[in-house]
């Protein structure tokens, strides 16, 4: 009896068109709507998969590649140059650039001249340290600066062509002025 009392509801439930059906469904139990709640698993893979190629582009333009770092230390070293020419022509004591070398760290540093306060007229070169530009430098592991002598930084604004070779293994950079122009790499 109860077969024929649910087949004959179900019967007529689905006879009804569907804006009058009864909400409660074909064996009187309630429906329960499912409300989204949370992500997809499509969407979760879609947001990972983003991610991951901006952690690989990130990683890639972060990572150091070597001619690259190189070239940057270059520049650096060119611009610390021009800084230093400035400071002469605006009259700073004779300045010179020198290699360093401290254990396995090389690196390079800039020297003024420092007159004794006996007042005798010898004179001494001394590390620039108080000026942030012009202090001393250390290399990224395994860069060499190849400079035979200190490089005297001269006051004139036309000085002999001159260049400076940095490298680190396989990779070179030159950084080097014309004599007319500021220094720069090449």
């Amino acid at each position: 009896m109860v077969r024929l009392e649910a087949r004959a509801q179900m019967l007529t439930f689905w006879s009804k068109p569907r804006s009058q059906r009864d909400q409660r469904g074909v064996l009187g139990l309630r429906r329960i709507a499912f409300v989204q709640a949370g992500f997809t698993l499509l969407e979760l893979l879609v947001a990972l998969v983003i991610i991951s190629l901006m952690v690989g582009v990130v990683g890639f333009s972060v990572s150091g590649n070597p001619q690259r770092v190189l070239k940057g230390e270059g520049d650096k070293l060119a611009a610390r140059l021009n800084a230093a020419h400035a400071q002469m022509n605006a009259g700073a004591s004779p300045l010179r650039l020198v290699a360093t070398q401290d254990g396995a760290d090389t690196g390079y540093a800039f020297e003024i001249t420092h007159r004794a306060d006996d007042g005798s007229a010898s004179a001494k070169w001394v590390r620039v340290s108080k000026d942030e530009i012009l202090a001393e430098r250390t290399l990224p592991a395994g860069a060499r600066l190849q400079l035979s002598s200190p490089l005297l930084i001269a006051r004139e604004p036309v000085t002999s062509a001159t260049s400076i070779v940095m490298t680190q293994d396989e990779f070179r950079v030159v950084i080097a002025t014309d004599g007319v122009q500021g220094w720069g790499t090449q």
